[in-house]
This record gives C-alpha cells, structure tokens and sequence, in this order.
C-alpha cells in the first residue's frame, strides 16, 4: 500500500478502536451548507463524519473483521463515528 494509504488506513482504523459507534453514509448530493451544519451538530454530540475512500476502508474493515460492510461501499462514502450516544446523533 502507497504511504499515502497507509497513513489514511491508520488513521480511519484507529478512528473507528476509539469510537463507540460508527456508521457508514453515502454523502453524495449533500451541499455545503448541509455538510457545515451537518458537522457541527455531530460535533455537538462527540461525533464526526469523514468522507474516506472505499479501497481503503475494505481493507480496515478486513483488518478489523467486518468483511460484511464491504458491500455497502458504493459511491462517495463518508463514515460518522463517535463516542457519545449514537441515539442522540
């Protein structure tokens, strides 16, 4: 893997360890004012969203045993994760 790679694997990686919970969203369609206001409420809730590329998240969710999200990969992909209650987010 390209260093570039290998430094988001470790970072989306240990992001999702640290993380209470974390779910996977096709961000596609979604404006900036959205986006911005979508952020800050996540951030209101210890959450935050990321957009990540899908190669390299089939290779952390192979690492991390969760070979089963691989199929949800589709399109602009964006991983919400945090370490509040997911209910309140």
């Amino acid at each position: 893997m390209r260093f570039e790679k290998e430094l988001m694997f470790k970072e989306i990686h240990g992001r999702l360890e640290e993380s209470v919970f974390f779910i996977l969203a096709d961000f596609g369609g979604l404006t900036v004012e959205k986006d911005q206001d979508l952020r800050g409420k996540l951030r209101e809730q210890d959450a935050e969203i990321h957009v990540v590329k899908n190669n390299v998240f089939r290779h952390v969710a192979k690492d991390l045993g969760l070979e089963e999200m691989q199929s949800a990969l589709t399109g602009p992909t964006a991983i919400v994760s945090g370490k509040g209650e997911v209910t309140e987010t």
